[in-house]
């Protein structure tokens, strides 16, 4: 059974993949650096999610993403960019939506990647951190609670706050946090892609087909409530949180990067979870660009 904290398994037809050397061989011959930064950083003592990454829609496979308990998080990988990548991140509900979207993403070269369902919207904050493998500086990209770190890559959200921390000696060169006017309009545009979200999120489990389009299909037009997701204001990070993401990032430097291919910047993403502190989510460089 399936371990819902600190698994890691690649699992095909007749196999499955679970010893360190192993995993670290059939992710780097795959190019799925995604998942490769996850169980590195894993093996480095960094917090991230449960993973099952999946090479056939095989029973062996289902049993395992079982184990994480539904409802589970998809997510994509790839060895090379698809020209629509389909929008990952949310919740499956079911097995049999589980099942169709392994059928589906394998069937067009892709990798479903499960973790235990951690809510986007629940998170505290997410981090976008630019950084090299020499340099001691990080440049800090923040979003707050409701936000995704993954909008900060897209461009779909201006940070909330952006920072310019020395790694070394944990100290902030630059800072600069947005405006209550500017927070307002953000808020306002990220209230319109929750919506969008919902829809897209119940429009899955009803056809088992994740989507390039979060709207196609139309919008959810019901309520919600902005309090929880979206706070009226925005509190920037505190310094315990700055010290604890230079942790991390000596880490990543340490650790992690000289595993990963070379490039001449990395970005690593990451939420803070209530209870539970930094999650990782990816680390990627110049390959996403393919």
């Amino acid at each position: 059974m399936t371990r819902a904290a600190g698994y890691f398994g690649i699992v095909g037809d007749n196999t499955v993949i679970e010893e360190p050397a192993a995993i670290i061989q059939r992710l780097s011959q795959r190019r799925l650096y995604k998942s490769l930064s996850l169980y590195l950083g894993r093996r480095s003592g960094i917090q991230v999610p449960s993973v099952v990454l999946v090479e056939a829609a095989s029973e062996r496979a289902l049993t395992r993403i079982a184990g994480l308990e539904l409802p589970v998080m998809i997510r994509v990988d790839y060895s090379e960019l698809p020209r629509r990548k389909p929008i990952g991140g949310i919740p499956l509900l079911s097995a049999e939506i589980v099942r169709n979207v392994c059928h589906q993403l394998l069937s067009k070269g892709m990798y479903p990647l499960f973790h235990q369902n951690l809510d986007r919207f629940s998170d505290l904050c997410s981090v976008g951190i630019l950084l090299s493998r020499t340099s001691p500086e990080m440049e800090v990209e923040v979003v707050g609670r409701g936000f995704d770190a993954g909008d900060l890559r897209r461009g779909l959200v201006s940070p909330h706050e952006s920072l310019r921390v020395n790694v070394i000696e944990e100290s902030i060169l630059y800072r600069k946090v947005i405006s209550a006017p500017d927070y307002k309009q953000e808020r306002e545009r990220r209230v319109l892609r929750i919506r969008q979200l919902q829809n897209y999120i119940s429009r899955v489990n009803r056809t088992g087909i994740l989507s390039a389009s979060l709207t196609k299909g139309g919008t959810y037009g019901g309520p919600i409530d902005s309090d929880v997701y979206l706070p009226r204001l925005y509190k920037p990070l505190g310094s315990s949180e700055v010290k604890r993401l230079c942790g991390i990032c000596w880490t990543v430097q340490d650790s992690i990067l000289p595993s990963l291919p070379h490039s001449d910047q990395y970005v690593v993403s990451l939420s803070r979870l209530p209870g539970k502190g930094w999650f990782l989510w990816d680390i990627y460089g110049h390959w996403y660009l393919r």
